[in-house]
């Protein structure tokens, strides 16, 4: 390379420091190894500088041609930098695995080592992180020089054919079935065609999820397809695997090596649809012409404080990503988010698609709200099931139907409390109530954090302790106690990996009759003609929380649960029915919904 090919680019390391470098403009995107101070650190090359007096010279590329990220997406964490006021490290972070931004040791040499913790360590392990390694050794560099370590990068690149033979194996033969469009499903592709960011406000039902699939072969180029629940994806999956044959799955749900391997697939344009919730709006899709946000609604777009260090909304760098690569934005849900309805109604930012009518031959549930006032309850149970939703689910085993059941609290009781002083069980973190498990724990469900049952209350030392309230864990042993039919729970203490979701539904699909008990995980996207039955068991939990948003999202939960039911096609007569049961019937959320 003569010196006339050679630029100043700037590198941004995994630890936030930046660093200079002498090099082609070709290489940027690509990993870059840089030795400075004494230390070795990993990074990614950012961008051209005009001049800068502190050059690094001590720097290799260990990826050779390798680009593990575009200009593109080095513009959105430019971008994401911007909106949300993090670093540049931070927002380069999310674009891919992290195992690509760490360093690693490994063993060179077996024989003559020094008498040191870091070889007896290597010699088991053979590699180890550069962090651990640093704790049990401050001389790396001068036992790299000698040759009896390297430094190299944690994930190794994958070479093409490596990961072609992997993910082969998931690929199926397409089975592309006969589908007639509704009026409504070709006039929202008709209106795609001419607009660049539209929002489908369709009833439960409507086919929104078809149109995604049309618009997509339409435009036959890469498409990225969000989604806010992992179970929601393993249902969406055996969906679109009879229409699409190269497919990449991104979600916390999936291994590390899963994760890596279709990160890979989608780099190298194996395959060019990637399918995950939040974070797979950063995968690698190749030559992208479309982002679809299904449920847009959802709350669970927002990255919380919580699950890392960047704050931000998935919806609006769907907007920026779209707009620096020249693709189209889908937002689709049947309860869209005040906002983005605002937005496309008044604002005209969004072009939007209203459909009102489910598809031919599909009915609405009747809907009936049950006052728990005046209604009176089954006895020697710990939840409000009124004796209508009792009789409605009886009904429905009696005819090998299936019935879903919503309650939003987790654990088996939602408290503990000493009924002598009244002291309730809180983390010491949090200050939120601690719930109890049927593990005999009690558990934050804020942080995590776990504590063993106390046997007296803290502050006055009585034995006198209760459980108070009700979960999902009481209630699904209630529901076989009084019913006799297998009751599939599935809330995030059940449901950990996609494998563990698709287990339950499979088994709740296959079961007639069953019943199906769940959280949020239950209310949306789910497509089950055998479900006739949706009962939410107490609507109140909802709608009384502490939160500007709750009765937004209390009514976005509700019609989207009451739409799980009445989803055979072909019946003129549905007796397929939604019960809400609630304290407050004149709620304006319980009466709109």
């Amino acid at each position: 390379m003569s010196s006339s090919d050679e630029t100043i680019l700037q590198v941004i390391s995994s630890d936030g420091k930046k660093a200079y470098i002498k090099s082609k403009k070709e290489d940027i995107g690509k990993r870059v190894i840089i030795e400075l101070n004494n230390n070795k650190s990993i990074g990614i090359v950012v961008g051209e500088v005009k001049k800068h007096e502190e050059i690094c010279e001590n720097f290799y590329f260990p990826d050779g041609d390798f680009q593990i990220l575009t200009e593109e997406m080095i513009k959105l964490c430019y971008r994401m930098k911007e909106k949300y006021f993090c670093k540049i490290s931070d927002a380069l972070r999310l674009m891919c695995p992290p195992e690509f931004l760490k360093l690693s040791v490994v063993l060179c040499k077996k024989e003559g080592v020094p008498n040191i913790k870091l070889f007896q360590v290597l010699k088991k392990s053979k590699k180890i992180s550069l962090s651990k390694a640093k704790r049990l050794s401050k001389n790396l560099l001068k036992l790299e020089r000698e040759g009896f370590i390297k430094i190299v990068p944690t994930q190794s690149i994958k070479t093409k054919e490596e990961v072609l033979k992997e993910v082969e194996k998931e690929f199926k033969s397409i089975n592309e079935p006969k589908i007639e469009l509704t009026e409504d499903q070709k006039r929202a592709l008709e209106i795609l065609d001419k607009a660049e960011k539209v929002l489908i406000h369709g009833a439960t039902g409507s086919g929104k999820t078809e149109i995604y699939i049309q618009a997509i072969k339409k435009y036959n180029g890469g498409a990225i397809f969000l989604l806010p629940e992992i179970s929601l994806t393993t249902f969406l999956l055996s969906r679109l695997r009879e229409r699409f044959e190269k497919i990449s799955i991104l979600h916390s749900g999936i291994t590390k090596k899963q994760r890596i391997t279709h990160w890979f697939a989608l780099r190298y344009g194996i395959t060019n649809i990637a399918v995950g919730a939040r974070s797979a709006l950063f995968s690698p899709v190749q030559n992208l012409k479309l982002i679809i946000i299904d449920e847009e609604h959802d709350p669970s777009y927002k990255q919380n404080p919580d699950s890392g260090d960047v704050f931000y909304d998935a919806r609006e760098l769907a907007f920026m990503r779209a707009e620096i690569e020249k693709a189209k934005v889908i937002l689709g849900s049947a309860t869209p988010s005040v906002e983005t309805y605002y937005k496309a109604k008044e604002k005209k930012e969004l072009e939007l698609i209203e459909i009102k009518r489910r598809i031919p031959g599909m009915l609405f549930p009747k809907i009936e709200i049950i006052d728990l006032r005046e209604t009176p309850l089954e006895e020697f149970i710990s939840f409000p099931l009124s004796l209508k939703l009792k009789y409605e689910i009886e009904k429905r085993i009696d005819s090998s139907e299936n019935s879903i059941l919503l309650f939003t609290r987790r654990g088996w009781a939602l408290s503990v409390i000493c009924t002598t002083c009244g002291h309730k069980f809180k983390c010491s973190q949090c200050d939120r109530a601690l719930v109890y498990h049927k593990s005999e724990e009690m558990v934050c469900h804020w942080c995590g954090r776990r504590y063993n049952v106390p046997t007296v209350c803290s502050k006055c030392g009585s034995e006198k302790l209760e459980l108070i309230g009700f979960g999902t864990e009481r209630i699904e042993e209630e529901l076989k106690s009084i019913f006799k039919v297998p009751v599939f729970r599935m809330d995030s203490d059940k449901v950990k990996s996609e494998k563990q979701a698709k287990e339950i539904l499979n088994n709740f699909l296959k079961t007639r009759p069953s019943i199906l008990l769940g959280t949020q995980m239950v209310a949306k996207g789910f497509d089950f003609p055998s479900v006739t039955l949706v009962g939410v068991l107490l609507a109140d939990t909802e709608f009384l929380l502490p939160d500007f948003k709750a009765d937004e999202r209390a009514f976005s939960l509700f019609v989207q649960v009451a739409g799980r039911s009445g989803r055979k096609i072909g019946t003129r007569d549905s007796r397929d029915i939604s019960i809400i049961q609630t304290y407050s019937p004149d709620h304006p959320v319980i009466k709109y919904a």
